[in-house]
């Protein structure tokens, strides 16, 4: 992400020299209304350490997500009409990336084992680069500040489709001995439930749809194969910030002898943010 600030940063001078040689008239045709095809880059920064709900209270911070960094390249497809409204079409590829761990402390789970399960504890850890490709709609407006540079802001939505995943179901059992060394004792305390990225056995959970806000700035440009060089804030999230079920779910007990109940879920609410820099090719 940072060499590619740098080649755009490098590169910007050498392109504005041109272009004010070869077109110093290019902004009044922006004018009238045009069309334009941009190709882009997103590094993107996706927050999940507050993803998390719990419904047995003694085991809060059992699940441990952390906040990961994703990327995103698109292709859009963008009207802009003389009043500075514009519709952008645009499809995209790119990779969420997930890190989240368990952990239980075992120490207290069976009164009659303390020194038996002393430090004992379970720990789990899911990571995944889940892949997608996105379909995106947006709809915003234009503001050109001189012949040479314009603000724009839009919002929209994005239907993306995750080509690879993680599904599972495991259960886990603890075999120990009682501390009077006479009992052997076994028993079932967690179970996890996994739904990351693509389902193969039901495409319709395989899909995530996500609202999209951007605000950039564009530096028209106007050589023969490059239009115009754009870099902006980006932002999104999941159009149900707390799913029915999650993403992940722990189904445990905090002690032998209880029943087995849920204990927390992890939901991705997809938030991200996200500095997008872009090329228009073709006007």
């Amino acid at each position: 992400m940072k060499c590619v600030l740098l080649y755009f940063i490098a590169f910007c001078p050498f392109v504005v020299y041109c272009q004010e040689i070869s077109n110093t008239n290019f902004g009044n045709s922006y004018k009238k209304g045009y069309n334009i095809f941009t190709l882009s880059y997103s590094g993107q920064y996706y927050k999940d350490n507050k993803s998390v709900r719990y419904n047995n209270p003694t085991l809060h911070n059992s699940i441990l997500p952390e906040n990961t960094i994703g990327h995103n390249w698109a292709g859009q497809y963008e009207r802009v009409t003389r009043h500075g409204l514009v519709l952008s079409l645009g499809l995209s590829r790119g990779v969420r990336n997930y890190n989240i761990s368990v952990y239980q402390d075992l120490s207290n789970y069976d009164n009659e084992a303390l020194n038996s399960l002393k430090n004992a504890f379970f720990s789990d850890n899911t990571t995944l680069a889940a892949k997608y490709w996105g379909y995106r709609l947006m709809l915003g407006y234009k503001k050109q500040l001189s012949t040479k540079i314009s603000v724009t802001g839009k919002v929209g939505i994005e239907f993306k489709t995750f080509r690879n995943g993680l599904w599972d179901n495991s259960e886990y059992n603890i075999a120990y001995q009682t501390d009077d060394g006479l009992t052997q004792k076994r028993s079932e305390f967690v179970n996890l439930e996994k739904k990351f990225g693509d389902n193969f056995e039901d495409i319709s959970n395989s899909r995530i749809n996500t609202f999209e806000f951007y605000l950039g700035v564009e530096r028209y440009i106007n050589m023969r194969f490059l239009k115009n060089i754009t870099i902006g804030f980006e932002a999104n999230r999941n159009w149900w910030m707390w799913l029915n079920d999650g993403e992940m779910i722990i189904f445990s007990k905090k002690s032998f002898g209880e029943n087995m109940s849920k204990s927390g879920t992890f939901y991705d609410r997809n938030i991200s943010f996200g500095l997008r820099i872009g090329v228009g090719i073709w006007r």
